[in-house]
């Protein structure tokens, strides 16, 4: 019975249901690998940045804390003038 479960519903073999049981490793099901996907810029700093002429690709190119301050820098050099 439990070969049957195996092989037709779970679809593994004997050896890598049991290393999945006693190590944690997930059989290969050949799906995607993860991709790890940086926090995006939130909309607000986008909006903010391109009102001061920031070209859309060097925002999104950043990651939300490195548009915070180049947003930081835009006031400064504005209130600098």
């Amino acid at each position: 019975m439990w070969a049957h479960i195996l092989t037709s519903q779970l679809d593994v073999t004997a050896a890598v249901f049991w290393r999945c049981v006693r190590e944690g490793k997930l059989p290969d099901r050949g799906g995607p690998s993860p991709v790890l996907v940086k926090k995006a810029v939130p909309l607000h700093l986008v909006i903010a940045l391109r009102e001061f002429g920031v070209d859309e690709n060097d925002i999104l190119e950043r990651d939300a804390v490195g548009a915070a301050a180049l947003l930081a820098a835009k006031y400064r050099e504005l209130h600098n003038e």
